[in-house]
């Protein structure tokens, strides 16, 4: 069996890892806290998706001023040929 510190193992005992965003050590799945830095696993992903909230958002007004400049730019040109 490979050592862990190969990287090549993705799964201890059938147990997926899951990484520690802080280190980034292996830490089986169920775990709490990170074994190698002991920082609380739980609150990544509350920061995940407080991270996906924020892109969402971002995404969708930069959409709304992609659309509304579209929409602005489209209403110039049509003007500036009927004058």
């Amino acid at each position: 069996m490979l050592p862990r510190e190969a990287g090549l193992l993705s799964m201890v005992y059938g147990v997926p890892d899951m990484k520690c965003s802080t280190c980034g050590s292996d830490n089986p799945e169920n775990a709490q806290f990170c074994a190698g830095c002991g920082a609380a696993l739980g609150a990544t992903t509350a920061r995940r998706i407080r991270r996906a909230i924020k892109v969402w958002l971002v995404g969708g007004l930069m959409g709304l001023v992609t659309g509304l400049s579209f929409i602005l730019v489209h209403d110039a040109l049509t003007r500036l040929t009927t004058l």
